[in-house]
């Protein structure tokens, strides 16, 4: 059960919900910061619950839409959990879920001009051309 005004650990109420991960004023552990999705909720966290809530990204981002359509081009979960890990060791947190999809996006280009697929890159084009329009008009990414 995941916390939303308290302390993780000692549950000791929070004035207000911390935007990055700090330290409890009473228990003086370190309570991390982290959203749910599909609501967006943040939500107080013990670091071992971390990998919890990235398994709820990773599931929520391979359930989309824009995952579905790579699938169907053979890009596999596998490869979303690689690009994931990939880049929360170069960031050193969590990454946006964006920036992963667009580091599938961009892999599975590059393995489409390798295998001479003109058809597969132009479909991954596509989609990525719809992604990078939804992201720019600020609209819902995940959901539709």
């Amino acid at each position: 059960m995941y916390h939303y005004k308290k302390c993780p650990y000692c549950e000791k109420e929070l004035k207000k919900i911390p935007l990055k991960s700090i330290l409890c004023p009473k228990c003086k552990k370190r309570i991390y910061v982290r959203t749910l999705p599909p609501k967006m909720k943040k939500v107080l966290i013990r670091k071992n619950e971390i990998r919890a809530i990235e398994v709820e990204w990773i599931d929520y981002a391979t359930d989309s839409y824009w995952f579905k359509e790579l699938e169907k081009l053979g890009i596999k979960k596998t490869d979303f959990i690689l690009m994931y890990d990939k880049l929360k060791e170069r960031f050193q947190t969590a990454p946006l879920i964006a920036d992963v999809m667009w580091g599938v996006f961009n892999n599975a280009v590059i393995e489409a001009i390798k295998e001479n697929n003109q058809k597969k890159q132009d479909s991954i084009r596509v989609l990525m051309d719809k992604f990078k329009k939804m992201e720019s008009e600020e609209k819902e990414l995940w959901v539709f």
